[in-house]
């Protein structure tokens, strides 16, 4: 891990948050992508671990990941930093075509461009689950706590309950017994050696 210079994470931040469409999960490919693989300032793995704790804080998670991550490359003025590049570009945007926009809400072509975004949204959430699935849900616990989170997630409408199942279903699964390793067979005792045939 890399200590970056304020400038540096500034700009990285604000790359982030002009290129984080969709927000929230979809968000997470942009931040692996930029701090981990491309300037290789934390590990994926403390990356995507921020991101979840990012999910379970209240407020944005686009600024709360901001915020997590850059706490161990800077501290606190980088963590003010980065909170504030990644909302700068999404706030400059509102200001300049929010009231645009409102005006056209209605023209069959911005709708056309909604209708487009909502499935590419999907994509990028359906490629970042599949992204985390492989590299975090290898065993059985995992997989059941993922499946639990889920459909919690499904029949209610807060997070709260898919947070706590991933909480409390690890520690409750490896207190259940486990069945013993099945026993090896003996070994066959060393046969003894054939002797030599004797001489005629």
């Amino acid at each position: 891990m890399t200590t970056p210079s304020l400038p540096a994470l500034f700009l990285a931040y604000l790359k982030i948050g002009c290129t984080a469409f969709g927000g929230g999960i979809a968000a997470l490919p942009v931040f692996r992508t930029e701090l981990a693989t491309r300037r290789a300032w934390l590990p994926e793995a403390t990356v995507d671990d921020l991101f979840a704790a990012a999910q379970a804080i209240p407020g944005v998670i686009l600024v709360n990941t901001a915020v997590l991550t850059a706490l161990p490359l800077r501290r606190r003025t980088g963590a003010v930093l980065a909170a504030l590049a990644v909302v700068l570009p999404a706030f400059l945007v509102i200001l300049l075509f929010g009231t645009w926009l409102l005006a056209h809400r209605d023209a069959p072509w911005l709708a056309a461009i909604w209708r487009g975004l909502r499935p590419a949204v999907i994509g990028l959430l359906l490629a970042t689950a599949v992204r985390l699935l492989r590299a975090h849900v290898r065993s059985l616990p995992n997989a059941l706590t993922a499946l639990a989170a889920c459909l919690f997630l499904i029949i209610y409408p807060s997070p709260l309950p898919a947070l706590l199942a991933a909480i409390l279903i690890p520690p409750l699964l490896r207190r259940l017994p486990r069945r013993p390793p099945p026993a090896k067979p003996d070994a066959a005792p060393p046969s003894a050696p054939t002797p030599p045939p004797s001489a005629p």
